[in-house]
C-alpha cells in the first residue's frame, strides 16, 4: 500500500526548466566549487531533489560523464573529490554505479574505469569506498523478459482502450526495448573487455573492469549470444596475470561462468518402493533398518551404472519421501566438437589447459600463494572436470599432480594447490563414464601412496580438508574407491603399529593416515560397514603410549559409533512387511554394541589389575615387584582409561542419542575409574562425565535398568562407587523428572536412605546433598512419614564399645545411623531456601538438640543453622513470624558465633 502511494504522488511530477536549471547549478557547485561547506551543501541539497523526481538522475549524468571523459590534465583533486562523492550517494540517494538501468550503467562505467587522474592516495580510498559499497549493494536485474502467449492475450483484453497505440504495436515496442538493453549490455562486455586489456591504465582501473564483468555474466545466462569468446579468453587469460588479485577475480568469475554453462542433469522421478531392494518400513525408525541397507557402503559394490545414487544423507535415516528425484549417471558434457549456446565462447578454456606453458606458469604462480584450503579453487576445479566430462581438459594432468606433491621447495603452497585440483577432480567426475573412472583409480591410487608418503605436519591440515570437501554430499557407493583405499590403508597402518614396541614412536606417515580418516565424518550414517570390520583393531591401539594415536582413534571411534539411535519405535517393536528385521541382521550394523562390549571386557581387566596389584592381603615386597613387573601394562591401562573418557565426552556432543541402553553398561565401571586415574585431568573429567551425562534425556525404557545399576554401585563395598552412584542419582531424575513413576521414585528413595546411613562419612554428606537437590526440586515430597523416619534414626542411643586395645569408643554404627537421621532433618531444611514450610520451625527446634553431640553431628546441624539463617537473611523480617519467641530464642544461641561471648 504505501508503495502505491508513493508511485500516485509521484508519477504525475515533472521535471520543468526551472528544475533542470537548479539541478546544474547544484551539480557545477558540488564539483567546482573552491569551498568544501559549499560543494557539500550543493550536493545534499541535489540528491534531495532528484529523490523527489523519477529518473531524475539522468539529468546530471552526462555532466559526470563530460568530467570523467576530460582530457585536461588542470583537474584538481577537489573536483575529482566532488565527482566521485556524487556517484557514491548517500542516505537518501543510492550509488549511480548501482542504478538498475542498462543506459546508465553502460554510460557510466566505461567512463569512470577509463578515466586517468585516480593516481592521488585520497582519490584511491574513496574510489576503494565507492566499489566495495557498490559490490555488497548491486543486485543483478533482467535484461530480456520473455512473455508467454498467454501473458500476451491477456494483457490484449486488459488495454483496449482507443487512447493507446495497437496491441501489436506496444509489443513490438517492448521487443524492441528488449533488443536495445541486449545492444547496451554487449557494448558495455565489449568497453569492459577493452578496458581490462588497456595495459595503458592503471591496474586499479583493469582490476575494476574485471571484477564488473562477473555482474554481466547473469544477463548472458538470460541471453547466450553475449557470452562471447573474448569475455571467457579474458578470464582465462588472466589466471595466470601476475597481479594476484586479477586471479582471484578471475577464478570466482570463471566459476560463474562454468556453473552457468553446464548442461542440466537428467531427473527421473521415482516412487520410494522403486529404490529399495528390501519391502518399505511402514513405521518411523530411525537409524539402520532393511530398507535403507542398500544405500549403505560396501567394499564389494560394483553395480556401478545401475545403481540409484541418493546424495542427501538425510534420505532414508529417519524415513522416505513418497516419491524421490534421482539424476542420472551420465551428463551431456562439452568437448572440442561440441555445438551449442555457449561452444564458441568455451573454446578459449579448451584452449589454454591445454596449452603447457598455460599450465606451467599457472602452477608457478599458485605456488606463491597462500597454504590454507581454498574453496574457491576447488569449486573451480570441480567444475572444469565436470563440465568436459575428461581428465585430459587440464594437459599432463598426473605428472603435474606428482610434481606438485614431491615438490620440497613450497610444500605448503604445492600440497595446497595439489589437494585443490584432486579434491575438483573426485567431485567433478561424479558423472563419469566407467571406462573413464577405471583409469582415473588406477592413476590417483598411485598418486594417494605419494600423498601418504610425502604428508607433512604443516600439509595435514591441507589434505584433511581435500577429502571432506571431496566426499562432502555424496553417496558412499559412488566413493566406493576411495573408502576402499582408506580402508586397506588403515589396515596396513594397524599392522605397522602391532608391530611396533609399545614405548616405540610410531613414524609420522602412521599417524598422519589415521588424521586423514576424520575426513569421513561427512558421510555421517552411511558408512556403518567401513566401520564395523575395523572398530576392535582400533580398540586394541587405545591404550598405545603415543597421545596422538590415542586421539585420532577415539575421534574415529566416535564417528563409528554416534549415528546409532534406539528412540522412536523400537527395533523389536517396529512393523515390517513379511517380518524381515532379524537379530543377526541388528547385530551386524551395530557398532555401539560391539564397541561397547570390547571396552566393558578391558575395563574390567584394568579394575581387576589395579585390585590384584594392591590387595591387602599380599606382602608389601611381592605387591612393588608385581607392580615393577606389570609397569607397562599398568601404562596402557591408564592410557585406555583417558582414551574412554575423551571418547565419551566427545561422543555426548556428537551422538544423536548419548543415553541408550549400551552406553548404561558401562555406568557401573565409571565408578570404579577413580582408583586406576592417576592424573588430575582424568579425575576431573570422569567427575564431569557424571555429572554431565544425566542432563539428556533419556527413553523411558532405559530408567528400570538405570535404577538397577545405581542400587548396584551403591552396594559395592568401595566408597568412592557409592558417591559417584550419588553424583548419578543427583542429575537423572531432576532432567528426566516426567517419565519416572512413583514405583521409580520409591526405590530410588530406598537407595537415598540407605546411603544417607553409609558408614563411611563422604557418602552420608554427599546423600545429604542429593537429598536436598530432590526435595528442592519437589522429586521426592516432604510428608510425616519421612520426617518422623529421620527423627527415629537421630534418636538411636550411641553405644560405646571397646576397640582392639581395649579402649572403650562409640560404636560407628549407631553414629553413622543417628548422623543419617540429622542429616536428613537438614536436607529438608535446606530444600527450602526462600521459604518457611509449616513444618519447619519445629525441626529447626529438634536439630537445636543436637549440638552436644560427638563429631560429626554436631558441625552438621551448625552448617545447616547457619546456613538456614544465611538464605533466608534478606526476608527475615517476614520469615521469622513463622517461629515463636521460644523457638527464635534457641535459633539465636546456636547461630551465634562462640566468639561473641569471648
Amino acid at each position: 500500500m504505501l508503495q502505491y502511494e508513493f508511485r500516485c504522488f509521484h508519477l504525475h511530477l515533472s521535471l520543468n526548466d526551472l528544475d533542470f536549471k537548479v539541478i546544474n547549478i547544484l551539480t557545477n557547485l558540488s564539483i567546482n566549487s573552491f569551498y568544501q561547506i559549499v560543494r557539500d551543501e550543493a550536493r545534499n541539497q541535489l540528491f534531495e531533489l532528484i529523490g523527489q523526481y523519477q529518473y531524475s538522475s539522468l539529468t546530471i549524468l552526462p555532466n559526470i560523464i563530460r568530467f570523467l571523459n576530460k582530457t585536461d590534465k588542470k583537474i584538481t583533486i577537489e573536483q575529482l573529490e566532488g565527482c566521485l562523492l556524487l556517484l557514491k550517494g548517500n542516505n537518501l540517494q543510492n550509488s549511480m554505479l548501482i542504478k538498475q538501468n542498462w543506459f546508465i550503467l553502460g554510460k557510466l562505467w566505461p567512463s569512470l574505469f577509463k578515466c586517468k587522474y585516480f593516481e592521488h592516495d585520497m582519490i584511491q580510498k574513496l574510489l576503494d569506498k565507492i566499489y566495495f559499497s557498490a559490490n555488497l549493494s548491486f543486485n543483478s536485474f533482467n535484461n530480456q523478459i520473455k512473455l508467454s502467449d498467454r501473458t500476451i492475450s491477456l494483457a490484449y483484453e486488459l488495454s483496449a482502450l482507443e487512447i493507446y497505440a495497437s496491441d501489436e504495436l506496444r509489443l513490438k515496442l517492448f521487443n524492441q526495448k528488449c533488443s536495445f538493453e541486449n545492444s547496451i549490455i554487449s557494448k558495455l562486455i565489449e568497453d569492459l573487455i577493452n578496458i581490462a586489456s588497456d595495459n595503458s591504465l592503471s591496474s586499479k582501473s583493469q582490476e575494476i573492469s574485471l571484477f564488473s564483468l562477473i555482474f554481466l555474466l547473469d544477463s548472458c545466462k538470460k541471453n547466450p549470444k553475449l557470452l562471447t569468446p573474448e569475455l571467457t579468453e579474458l578470464f582465462t587469460k588472466s589466471l595466470i596475470n601476475e597481479n594476484r588479485n586479477f586471479r582471484r577475480i578471475s577464478i570466482d568469475a570463471l566459476c560463474v561462468l562454468l556453473k552457468m554453462t553446464k548442461y542440466k542433469k537428467i531427473i527421473t522421478e521415482y516412487k520410494v518402493e522403486e529404490l529399495l531392494k528390501e519391502p518399505l518400513v511402514n513405521c518411523y525408525t530411525p537409524g539402520y533398518r532393511m530398507d535403507n541397507e542398500c544405500h549403505l557402503y560396501d567394499y564389494n559394490f560394483n553395480d556401478w551404472e545401475n545403481a540409484k545414487y541418493l546424495d542427501k544423507s538425510y534420505w532414508g535415516y529417519y524415513s522416505w519421501p513418497a516419491k524421490i528425484q534421482v539424476p542420472s549417471n551420465q551428463r551431456l558434457i562439452h568437448s572440442e566438437e561440441m555445438s551449442g549456446e555457449y561452444s564458441e565462447a568455451l573454446k578459449p578454456i579448451l584452449k589454454y589447459f591445454k596449452n603447457k606453458n598455460f599450465i606451467q606458469k599457472f602452477i608457478k604462480l599458485n605456488q606463491l600463494e597462500s597454504e590454507k584450503f581454498d574453496k574457491k579453487k576447488f569449486y573451480f576445479f570441480k567444475a572444469l572436470f565436470r563440465n568436459f566430462g575428461t581428465c585430459d581438459i587440464f594437459v599432463d594432468l598426473y605428472e603435474n599432480l606428482t610434481y606438485l606433491i614431491s615438490d620440497t621447495k613450497t610444500i605448503e603452497s604445492s600440497h595446497k594447490l595439489a589437494a585443490e585440483i584432486i579434491s575438483g577432480l573426485i567431485r567433478g567426475s561424479k558423472y563419469y563414464a566407467l571406462d573413464e573412472l577405471k583409469k582415473l583409480w588406477n592413476k590417483l591410487n598411485e598418486l594417494f601412496d605419494l600423498i601418504v608418503e610425502k604428508i607433512t605436519s604443516d600439509t595435514l591440515e591441507i589434505w584433511t580438508d581435500c577429502f571432506s570437501n571431496s566426499f562432502e554430499d555424496q553417496d558412499p557407493r559412488r566413493m566406493t574407491f576411495y573408502l576402499n583405499y582408506l580402508k586397506d590403508g588403515l589396515n596396513r597402518v594397524l599392522n605397522e603399529l602391532s608391530c611396533l614396541d609399545t614405548r616405540t614412536k610410531p613414524s609420522f606417515k602412521l599417524t598422519n593416515f589415521l588424521q586423514l580418516l576424520t575426513s569421513l565424518s561427512q558421510f555421517e550414517w552411511k558408512i556403518p560397514n567401513f566401520w564395523n570390520d575395523i572398530i576392535q583393531r582400533l580398540t586394541d591401539f587405545m591404550g598405545h603410549t603415543n597421545k596422538l594415536v590415542r586421539e585420532i582413534i577415539y575421534s574415529c571411534a566416535v564417528l563409528s559409533t554416534s549415528n546409532e539411535v534406539t528412540y522412536g519405535k523400537n527395533f523389536k517393536d517396529a512393523s515390517y512387511k513379511n517380518n524381515l528385521l532379524t537379530k543377526n541382521y541388528k547385530s551386524r550394523t551395530k557398532n555401539l554394541s560391539t564397541f561397547i562390549d570390547i571396552v566393558e571386557t578391558k575395563l574390567n581387566k584394568c579394575v581387576e589389575l589395579y585390585e590384584h596389584i594392591h590387595d591387602e592381603s599380599l606382602s608389601a615386597e611381592y605387591r612393588k615387584e608385581l607392580q615393577r613387573s606389570k609397569i607397562d601394562e599398568l601404562i596402557s591401562n591408564s592410557n585406555f582409561v583417558q582414551t574412554i573418557l575423551n571418547w565419551f565426552i566427545l561422543y555426548l556432543t556428537k551422538c544423536l542419542e548419548p543415553f541408550s541402553l549400551e552406553t548404561l553398561r558401562l555406568f557401573p565401571l565409571l565408578s570404579k575409574l577413580d582408583k586406576i586415574t592417576s592424573d588430575e585431568t582424568s579425575k576431573s573429567k570422569l567427575v564431569a562425565l557424571r555429572m554431565y551425562l544425566p542432563i539428556w534425556s533419556m527413553d523411558q525404557n532405559c530408567i528400570q535398568p538405570l535404577i538397577e545399576i545405581i542400587k548396584q554401585v551403591s552396594e559395592s563395598k568401595y566408597w568412592r562407587s557409592k558417591q559417584a552412584s550419588l553424583q548419578m542419582m543427583r542429575n537423572f531424575p531432576l532432567y528426566n523428572i516426567f517419565i519416572f513413576n512413583e514405583t521409580d521414585k520409591i526405590e530410588l528413595k530406598e537407595i537415598l536412605l540407605n546411603l544417607i546411613c553409609d558408614e563411611n562419612l563422604n557418602v552420608r554428606l554427599s546423600a545429604c546433598v542429593t537429598l536436598t537437590y530432590l526435595l528442592h526440586s519437589n522429586f521426592f515430597s516432604i510428608d510425616n512419614n519421612l520426617i518422623e523416619h529421620f527423627k527415629s534414626l537421630s534418636q538411636i542411643e550411641l553405644n560405646k564399645i571397646k576397640d582392639e586395645n581395649e579402649k572403650t569408643v562409640l560404636n560407628q554404627l549407631s553414629v553413622a545411623k543417628r548422623h543419617g537421621g540429622v542429616l536428613g532433618l537438614c536436607s529438608i531444611v535446606n530444600a527450602s531456601p526462600h521459604e518457611i514450610p509449616i513444618y519447619l520451625p519445629q525441626i529447626i527446634t529438634y536439630l537445636a538438640d543436637f549440638t552436644d553431640d560427638p563429631e560429626p553431628i554436631k558441625d552438621s546441624v551448625k552448617k545447616c543453622l547457619n546456613d538456614f539463617k544465611r538464605t533466608h537473611f534478606d526476608n527475615w523480617n517476614e520469615h521469622k513470624q513463622a517461629f515463636s519467641d521460644e523457638q527464635l530464642s534457641v535459633l539465636s544461641d546456636i547461630t551465634i558465633a562462640s566468639s561473641y561471648y569471648a
